[in-house]
């Protein structure tokens, strides 16, 4: 039987170029099973949809001070097979997953204005409660290649 070799996977910043493979994997990993994504990232997976996701994440990268992009790479290739973005909170509440000006229209933006709202509200509460630094895993934004041969396959989430 044939020795199966192993992937090395190391974990480095990611640079703004990176965000165009990020966005790739965000879109493959999440499809359109996930509301919130589907209305942060309308169209994600159609070229328009992916411009906009990638600048909506270079956005998030440049302005948010706690958001902290991290990329997954095969050292051996160097093809990035994973991303997550990680919240470094220090007595502040999270900034919103999008802002709000990258959507277009009112009923949209509502909409996606909810949901996220919604999905932040642990997280607040959290942060209000404590008077703690916290380190917070943006599960939204936590995501995997869905092109590993992976088997049994774990779900991306």
């Amino acid at each position: 039987m044939a020795e199966m070799s192993k992937m090395v996977i190391i974990t480095e910043p990611c640079s703004d170029i990176d965000l165009d493979r990020a966005f790739h994997i965000l879109s493959d990993a999440f499809q359109h099973v996930q509301p919130v994504i589907d209305a942060i990232f309308p169209e994600h997976d159609t070229p328009q949809g992916h411009v906009f996701g990638k600048e909506a994440l270079l956005q998030s990268k440049k302005t948010d001070p706690t958001a902290h992009f991290i990329k997954a790479v095969n050292q051996d290739t160097g093809e990035i097979t994973g991303i997550a973005k990680w919240l470094i909170l220090q007595g502040q509440a999270a900034q919103p997953l999008l802002p709000g000006s990258i959507l277009e229209g009112d009923e949209e933006k509502e909409y996606a204005d909810h949901l996220l709202s919604e999905y932040q509200k642990f997280r607040s509460e959290a942060i209000k409660s404590t008077n703690r630094n916290l380190l917070s895993w943006s599960l939204s934004q936590a995501w995997c290649a869905a092109d590993l041969d992976i088997s049994p396959r774990p779900p991306c989430r």
